[in-house]
């Protein structure tokens, strides 16, 4: 897909996972078929799901997401990943990545949409409610640690 991508495998997981956070390691994994590709997801047993950053030069989109998921969340009304566990570095997969309780769902498709407006709808809404929270957290000085 990109040029440079890290070779990422149910194999790589485990191993992360046996090493990193051995009480998950018994949980069954699966490659998650997703639109996006900037990280690779797995789900994780019934509940978790484990994002890995396909490039080296987009691992501190984990950082981010660490971050900002949990400040965001209290005031956003549509769920959002909460973040469990975070992995670090090793010697073989050279990025932070981590762990995600699972949000069920489908990604975006015309066929699974009945109403457009309100798809809409709830877009303009989420984007407000971000802008909402940002505009809020950054009036009292705060400071997200973005790297």
């Amino acid at each position: 897909m990109h040029e440079g991508e890290i070779d990422i495998n149910i194999a790589l997981v485990k191993r992360l996972l046996v090493e990193q956070f051995p009480l998950m390691s018994e949980n069954s994994i699966t490659v998650v078929r997703s639109m996006g590709t900037v990280n690779v997801i797995y789900r994780l047993g019934d509940e978790l799901c484990v994002r890995l950053p396909r490039l080296e030069t987009w691992a501190d989109g984990i950082y981010n997401e660490w971050t900002w998921l949990p400040q965001l969340a209290p005031h956003i009304s549509l769920k959002i990943p909460k973040p469990l566990a975070l992995g670090k570095p090793t010697n073989w997969y050279p990025c932070p990545w981590a762990i995600y309780h699972w949000i069920e769902g489908s990604p975006y498709q015309d066929n699974l949409v009945s109403d457009e407006r309100q798809i809409v709808h709830d877009l303009v809404n989420f984007i407000l409610e971000l802008r909402r929270a940002l505009v809020h957290k950054s009036e009292r000085g705060w400071n997200p640690g973005i790297r």
